[in-house]
């Protein structure tokens, strides 16, 4: 019969509970590498690899319905959105009530990475799910860590801002 103190058994179960939430963080993420590996972010790099890097990365998940809206013209925009599941609408709403949409984005794309590192990190429009939607968001700071952790994340990231920079100009 061996006798534990009550703080080494405190620690044990800390240690416990710290391991069985890495390993749920960890399950999650497999559920949406299918997803993840088609995003423009993890363009070119293992399912191991984006499984490594997101461990590393604080992120959340959220769950949007169908004509629920994500983020409101001029609200502030602080974290990049992948899209895991679904489909969303950028939209313009101009005060004539008159609606345009600028573009329809599903499964892989991303929203918000040019307003995250601007000086005015504003919603220039409104992003709203137009069917059942799940959305990974990475905040400032974690997208810096992730481009520092995997070089390919940061050549896909400037990769996606420069395209979306030459497509606006096109437009012009």
């Amino acid at each position: 019969f061996y006798f534990f103190s009550i703080p080494y058994i405190i620690s044990l179960l800390i240690e416990y509970f710290k391991y069985i939430k890495i390993k749920l963080k960890e399950d999650a993420m497999r559920s949406y590498i299918v997803q993840l590996s088609k995003c423009v972010l993890f363009k070119d790099i293992d399912e191991e690899d984006i499984i490594q890097v997101l461990d590393k990365t604080d992120y959340k998940i959220i769950q949007y319905n169908s004509d629920e809206v994500i983020a409101i013209e001029g609200e502030d925009c602080h974290s990049l959105g992948i899209i895991l599941k679904g489909k969303v609408e950028i939209q313009k709403i101009f005060p004539s009530g008159q609606i345009m949409t600028i573009n329809i984005f599903d499964a892989g794309n991303i929203f918000g990475e040019s307003l995250v590192f601007s000086n005015k990190h504003t919603y220039p429009a409104t992003v709203t799910a137009i069917e059942n939607t799940k959305v990974m968001f990475i905040a400032k700071e974690d997208i810096i860590k992730l481009c520092m952790l995997n070089s390919n994340v940061l050549t896909n990231f400037v990769s996606v801002l420069s395209q979306r920079i030459l497509m606006l100009n096109n437009r012009i």
